[in-house]
């Protein structure tokens, strides 16, 4: 008996994207533009170390850390952590806190992303009843933004994926 293992491609909004088109879109985010603040916790430039080799100051994170490829949080200046000991982190000349004011708009601008998505959740509480335990995707009225919201319900655990097209709308995954 032989077998085969065909691949099919999977086809998305009517458009084919492979995984190299998917990291290629990740790696773009330093964070998200539409956040108007900084988390209090990270130096201002810091970008992802597993998808960025500089942060958006252009400080090369393999140079900070003395050449290696072994990027260790706890040696790079990026990460604020109250309580350490003096000379733990390398000195970077870019490194910039978050202000006062800074960490209070990323704050209330998480605030107002999860009251959207609570909004959203309630609103398609009825198609996820509808769909449990079976799989199904569909586009529907967004119930933030009245734009097209895309949704899929997956049969084996009823977790449901859903992407508004409205830029700064919502996008979640359970």
């Amino acid at each position: 008996m032989v077998f085969a293992l065909i691949r099919l491609p999977v086809y998305r909004d009517d458009t084919e994207r492979s995984h190299s088109d998917t990291m290629k879109r990740r790696r773009q985010v330093a964070k998200n533009k539409s956040d108007p603040g900084f988390a209090p916790d990270w130096c201002v430039h810091f970008r992802s170390m597993a998808q960025h080799q500089t942060c958006e100051a252009g400080i090369d994170y393999t140079a900070l850390n003395g050449g290696s490829e072994y990027r260790r949080m706890h040696k790079l200046p990026c990460f604020i952590k109250a309580g350490e000991k003096p000379d733990q982190r390398v000195r970077c000349e870019r490194f910039r806190a978050p202000n006062v004011e800074e960490i209070a708009l990323h704050k209330q601008w998480g605030e107002d992303r999860r009251s959207l998505l609570k909004t959203a959740v309630a609103g398609i509480t009825p198609w996820r009843v509808q769909h449990q335990g079976c799989s199904h995707a569909e586009i529907v009225e967004c119930p933030v933004c009245r734009g097209h919201l895309h949704l899929s319900i997956a049969a084996h655990n009823g977790h449901v994926r859903g992407r508004c097209e409205t830029g700064g709308c919502v996008s979640w995954t359970e």
